[in-house]
């Protein structure tokens, strides 16, 4: 299910800053509607629920180094959904798998 809002909106809860939602619109990497004569970002429910984490938050919850959770993002241990240029979410359903399992080494 998708969700529309506003650009700050989604920037917000995104933790990103509104210009990086207006160049994801540029790319196409973010679908938008226009509703009442307004431009909305439509988002996966999920996503709009805040369940991303930037890496150096989760490092700082698995007292781990940023170099960690990134070689952690490439080897598939975490999920993670990128989010344009240089911009990286940890799923914090990833993060819950991965401190369930114990395989935080």
């Amino acid at each position: 299910m998708k969700l529309s809002y506003t650009v700050a909106e989604a920037a917000g809860l995104l933790n990103v800053t509104p210009r990086t939602i207006y160049r994801q619109i540029e790319t196409g990497e973010i679908e938008t509607v226009v509703k009442r004569g307004r431009l909305r970002v439509e988002l996966q429910a999920d996503l709009a629920r805040g369940d991303l984490l930037r890496p150096p938050e989760v490092a700082d919850l698995l007292q781990v180094s940023r170099s960690t959770v990134y070689r952690w993002i490439e080897e598939g241990r975490l999920s993670a959904v990128r989010l344009g240029k240089g911009t990286v979410r940890v799923t914090r359903e990833s993060l819950e798998r991965l401190m369930a399992a114990g395989d935080i080494d």
